[in-house]
């Protein structure tokens, strides 16, 4: 999932990975982990545009430079990862400890509720 959000009139964005059948925390634990206020879901439009990627598989790798990668620590519990891969007929199988690795990637306590 992609959020966006703005401090001193600067926009912020992130991928937030959360466990399946989990909703993001979107209050107070996304807008100081994004350091931003009034995190919500990104424009559609703008992450399209930005990342290059397919509406319904947005994926934390290969994301621009400034994203952030917000991962729920309950994550770091599970065996395997199943994210998207930029194209709604592409998965990813990974593990917690490769989606760590990201550039500007953060385990959040949490993040999913």
């Amino acid at each position: 999932m992609a959020f966006a959000g703005k401090r001193d009139g600067q926009n912020r964005y992130a991928a937030v990975v959360v466990p399946y059948g989990k909703r993001v925390n979107s209050g107070a634990v996304l807008k100081h982990a994004m350091d931003a206020t009034k995190p919500s879901f990104a424009n559609l439009d703008d992450v399209i545009a930005m990342t290059c990627m397919e509406f319904g598989s947005i994926t934390p790798v290969g994301l621009p430079d400034d994203w952030q990668v917000l991962i729920d620590s309950s994550v770091k519990e599970l065996d395997e990862v199943i994210i998207g891969g930029g194209r709604v007929d592409a998965k990813f199988k990974t593990t917690p400890q490769i989606l760590a690795q990201l550039p500007h990637a953060k385990f959040v306590d949490q993040l999913a509720k």
